[in-house]
Formats: structure tokens, C-alpha cells, sequence
């Protein structure tokens, strides 16, 4: 049995698309639209077979003797660079196995051929309780500072209003000014967590160019961090900008008074107005005027709530913010057969942020 498991597991290949496309619908209930055929071939060959073109690492599936496919693990591929070497990250993410086939240690099978991959570490950051289990057997573990989620209502009553809208129907167009109104009364009431004024930095749109100098240089006490290449890293930042939720991505440089570049922020507002930060850099001293200057930015927006996940060397600077635990079951599992890789994540002294990890790899 051990040995068919193992001979079952081979690269996705274009022509799975269809079967992959039908188990990953079935499995996340995602429900059928006249468009989804293409939105899936269209992110499965975007996502995981033109990079496999370029040098990246193949996604897996598991297929029985009939050629069915029961299991599918994505993969994508980044760089990163530790103590001057430069090495190879995968990254793991739409994990699924036919309802059919889970007594048949068909994900223990896809996994353990993932994590033997020639890749120095693996990770994932949006993981459940199943496959954080499976992980921590195959001598994976979990990274809990990188596994917490924060979350501040910049807007209380829009961010309730997201909530319940959809049941609202013709009421909204009633409830909608109301809540702008009572929106408008809370900014005007002082409170330790409202955003403060503007920090005095000079702001202007992140390049792609700029966040690849950026991460070439040593960021702060980070051990561990991502390195990117122009072409690569501009197809990622592409695919965050053309999400098909009717929202806006915010790509923003800071600079002192004097010109210096002290940090920047990039976050996407999906059409509810909630906003997920992707990624925070900065200089030591200017960690408070950065956050600082991330709420203000996204109060003045309109964003109802700002939402990240905790990194380590900000977490003194969002307390100063009105920021509560977001009860996200999302865990950041990592394995590495390097434990000098271990260690600088499992201390909080690496670089990896939502840009590198899953976020960017969902369906829409």
C-alpha cells in the first residue's frame, strides 16, 4: 500500500486542471458560476504551472491506478537569504484530498513527498488544525509568534454594517448614511486607540524596483529574509492589484524630512472595506511613526478595519494602536532539515511576511 502511495504522487500537469479544478470545488464548496472553469484554469496555470516554467517548484497531485486524481498539494516557490547564502523556500498551500481517499493516508503520502522536496525550508501560514497536526509528525513544528492575528475597527459601525448587509436588501440604502454618521461622531470622541495625527514623513507610491533594493539590504536584527527579483516580484504585486473583489491595493514609500527612505506598508481593501496588511518594513527607530502613519493612512481611506498578522518586531508599536486578537485559526507551520532556518524563525528574527506566504496564492 505504502509503495502505490508514493508511486501515485507526480507533478501537476495542465491537463489535471479539470480534475484538480472539480476536487478543490467540492472540497472548499465553492459553488458553481458561468465563469468558474476559466477562473480556475486561469488560476491554476497563472499560479503554478507558468512559474514551474521559469525554474519554480512543481505542485503535486496523487492519482490512483485509474489515473483519478485524489489529492493536491500547491506549491510555490520563493527566495530567501540567511547569513549572506541565499536559499529556496516552498511554499504550501491548497492542501486537498477527496473526501473518498482521507482513510488512505493519501495526504500523509503527499506530504511527506512535499516537505523531502529539494527545498531548504518549507512553510505555510494559513494552516488548520488537520494539517498543522500532520506537519508536527513529520517533524514539522509550529511557528507561534508568526501565528497570531490582530485586527482594529478604524470604522465600528461600517465594519458592523459589512457584517450584516447582505441581509439587510433594501434597507441599506437607509443604514448606510447612518452609519457614516455614527462613524463621524466616534473619530471626533478622543480614545487611546484612535489614529493619531500624521507622522511627519514624506509619502509617495512604492515601486517594484524599491522594494526589490529594499530587500537586498540587511533589515534590522532579521536573520532571514525574502530577496526578490523585478520580474517576479512584479507579477506578484500584479496579481494582489487585478483581485476580483472590487478592491484597492495600497503600495506606500515613506521618507524622512531629509529624503532617507525610513520604511513602507502595503495593504489591500476588499470591497467590505476591511483591510489586510501584507507587509510592514522599517527602520528600528521609526517602527511607532510607520504603524503610526499605516492607521492614519487607512483611516483617511475609509477603511473600516485594518487587519494583519502579528510580526514580532512590531508588536510593541501596534499596542499602541486599539488593536484586538483576531480569532483566526491560522497557523504558521515551518520544516527545515537547517535548523539555523528554525531558529531564526522560531526566535522572531525573520523576515516573512503575507506577501510571501498564502495570502497571495488564494482562489477568488
Amino acid at each position: 500500500m505504502r509503495k502505490f502511495l508514493l508511486a501515485g504522487i507526480r507533478p501537476l500537469e495542465e491537463s489535471d486542471i479539470s480534475q484538480v479544478a472539480a476536487l478543490h470545488q467540492g472540497v472548499f464548496e465553492i459553488p458553481s458560476t458561468p465563469d468558474i472553469r476559466d477562473r480556475y484554469r486561469n488560476y491554476f496555470t497563472d499560479k503554478f504551472l507558468e512559474p514551474v516554467r521559469q525554474g519554480a517548484l512543481p505542485s503535486l497531485v496523487f492519482e490512483d491506478e485509474n489515473h483519478n486524481i485524489l489529492g493536491f498539494l500547491a506549491v510555490a516557490t520563493r527566495r530567501f537569504a540567511i547569513g549572506g547564502k541565499l536559499i529556496q523556500a516552498a511554499v504550501s498551500s491548497q492542501f486537498v484530498v477527496h473526501t473518498q481517499a482521507r482513510s488512505n493516508l493519501v495526504a500523509v503520502a503527499l506530504l511527506r513527498h512535499f516537505l523531502q522536496g529539494p527545498q531548504d525550508f518549507s512553510f505555510t501560514d494559513e494552516a488548520n488544525e488537520a494539517s498543522q497536526s500532520l506537519w508536527e509528525k513529520m517533524e514539522g513544528s509550529t511557528a507561534p509568534m508568526y501565528s497570531t492575528h490582530w485586527i482594529a475597527p478604524l470604522r465600528p459601525a461600517k465594519l458592523f454594517l459589512s457584517r450584516v448587509q447582505p441581509r439587510l436588501g433594501s434597507f441599506s440604502a437607509v443604514v448606510v448614511p447612518a452609519a457614516d454618521f455614527m462613524d463621524a461622531v466616534v473619530s471626533r470622541i478622543p480614545y487611546r486607540g484612535r489614529p493619531r495625527p500624521q507622522p511627519n514623513l514624506q509619502m509617495e507610491s512604492l515601486s517594484t524596483k524599491a522594494l526589490v533594493e529594499l530587500m537586498a539590504e540587511p533589515l534590522n536584527d532579521a536573520l532571514l529574509r525574502p530577496l526578490y527579483d523585478v520580474r517576479s516580484l512584479d507579477r506578484l504585486l500584479d496579481d494582489v492589484s487585478r483581485k476580483k473583489t472590487d478592491g484597492a491595493f495600497q503600495r506606500i514609500l515613506l521618507r524622512g524630512l531629509d529624503g532617507k527612505t525610513v520604511g513602507w506598508y502595503l495593504y489591500y481593501v476588499d470591497c467590505r472595506g476591511i483591510a489586510e496588511v501584507l507587509q510592514i518594513g522599517c527602520c528600528r527607530e521609526y517602527r511607532r511613526e510607520v504603524i503610526g502613519h499605516l492607521f492614519h493612512h487607512a483611516a483617511r481611506y475609509g477603511v473600516a478595519a485594518l487587519a494583519g498578522r502579528l510580526e514580532p518586531q512590531f508588536s510593541r508599536a501596534l499596542s499602541d494602536q486599539c488593536c484586538f486578537l483576531y480569532p483566526r485559526k491560522y497557523s504558521m507551520l515551518i520544516h527545515s532539515r537547517d535548523p539555523q532556518i528554525v531558529k531564526a524563525i522560531q526566535s522572531g528574527r525573520a523576515f516573512i511576511s503575507r506577501l510571501e506566504g498564502e495570502w497571495c496564492l488564494r482562489f477568488d
